[in-house]
């Protein structure tokens, strides 16, 4: 019976190594001191900006563009400014939308907000 006496080197053991991937501003997830993010959302959705809301609105009720982009842009200014105050936004069936706290920074104000909505939607 024949024995090998074969010894491994160090370079043999060793193992690949694959960097792992550095989240960027863009790619990481936000989160916020004491808030657990919700376990149905897996990856980030698109954003939506007030052109799509626009056309979201045209296309839900056939409203000229002429007509709606005025009033959402009334309607944007109104939220902006209640959120601005500090105020609570009952607005149903977006949801509660309640000030948690706001931060004076340089060129912004940050306000973080918690918006609690119905299951039944």
């Amino acid at each position: 019976m024949t024995t090998s006496s074969k010894k491994t080197t160090l370079s043999e053991k060793a193992t690949t190594v694959e960097p792992k991937s550095v989240p960027t501003a863009e790619t990481a997830p936000r989160t916020v001191e004491g808030v657990t993010p919700s376990e149905n959302v897996t990856e980030r959705a698109p954003e939506m900006k007030k052109n799509d809301l626009i056309d979201r609105i045209i296309a839900k009720n056939g409203m000229k563009r002429k007509d709606v982009k005025p009033l959402v842009e009334t309607l944007l200014s109104v939220l902006g400014e209640a959120i601005g105050k500090g105020e609570t936004l009952n607005l149903q069936p977006m949801g509660k939308l309640v000030i948690k706290k706001t931060k004076d920074m340089p060129n912004a104000t940050v306000t973080v907000c918690r918006i609690r909505r119905s299951k039944s939607l």
